[in-house]
């Protein structure tokens, strides 16, 4: 299971810093109510889409099924540590080179478990994917990667562009 439960205190990464906003409506005779929710899309687990980094990107509509369904690897370093750079040798010790052509590979660190909810220090004090890791994963065939930390080191600082989330 990889969903994470989001409520009115959930804030999304600091670049944007919203809160998730639940209002429900009611309409009489009788009860009848639904909700309507107002976030950041990149709030709780998600995909994230081309377009959230490249102008002319796809949107999650556009994402084929197939990209984000399949087998999986489950990459263990849950021994790693607040602000950890994970490096090849990370993914290794976790069992990465089993990673083959059209895999998912799933990055587990248990910092969510630890620190989901623990705002800002889940984004800021996260153990971080630098782009060198990324693209030896990607060298390997992994169709997708998934992740349970904020993976970037650049989004804790104040200024940063689309070229420097190379994970996403």
């Amino acid at each position: 299971d990889l969903s994470l439960t989001v409520s009115e205190t959930t804030l999304s990464p600091p670049s944007t810093n919203m809160r998730l906003e639940i209002t429900p409506h009611n309409r009489g005779p009788g009860f009848w109510q639904v909700s309507s929710v107002r976030q950041s899309l990149h709030t709780g687990a998600h995909i994230d889409s081309p377009l959230h980094v490249f102008k002319d990107g796809i949107t999650t509509a556009e994402i084929s099924l197939d990209q984000v369904m399949g087998e999986a690897v489950v990459v263990d370093m849950s021994y790693v540590g607040p602000n950890h750079k994970i490096t090849v040798d990370d993914l290794r010790r976790g069992g990465a080179d089993a990673v083959k052509a059209g895999d998912i590979v799933l990055l587990r660190t248990d910092w969510t478990d630890k620190m989901y909810g623990r705002w800002p220090d889940y984004f800021t004090r996260s153990p971080y994917c630098p782009p060198e890791t990324a693209e030896w994963l990607v060298a390997r065939g992994a169709k997708n990667i998934g992740f349970d930390f904020f993976e970037e080191y650049c989004a804790r600082l104040p200024d940063f562009s689309s070229e420097d989330f190379p994970m996403h």
